[in-house]
């Protein structure tokens, strides 16, 4: 069994791993295999064209939800599929944040 997760945690697009206490979720080889079936190549599934990223790269946007709801920020990258990289001003001092797409709207 792997003990160190650590390169696991850090890949692009994981937020965290499904367990229950220490031990990681068990997950049924068929939907392994159904996973791997709808691979590309490097082993990539590419949902690009299931879910298109709705912001550009510099549009301004609002944040709806959470403690920084009614801010606004700039896009500066998609993060996996659900989440975006965002500058902000805090405290006059422009920040990074990672939040959920779901918690953004456009200002335009």
């Amino acid at each position: 069994m792997l003990s160190n997760w650590a390169s696991i945690r850090s890949t692009r697009g994981v937020a965290s791993l499904v367990r229950f206490a220490e031990l990681p979720a068990v997950v049924p080889d068929s939907l392994v295999d159904m996973l791997k079936s709808q691979c590309q190549d490097g082993n990539i599934i590419d949902t690009t064209e299931i879910e298109p990223f709705v912001y550009k790269q510099g549009e301004e946007v609002e944040i709806t939800e959470g403690s920084f709801r009614g801010l606004r920020a700039i896009i500066k990258e998609q993060v996996g599929q659900d989440r975006v990289l965002l500058f902000m001003n805090l405290l006059g001092k422009e920040q990074e944040l990672e939040i959920s797409i779901g918690y953004l709207k456009s200002t335009t």
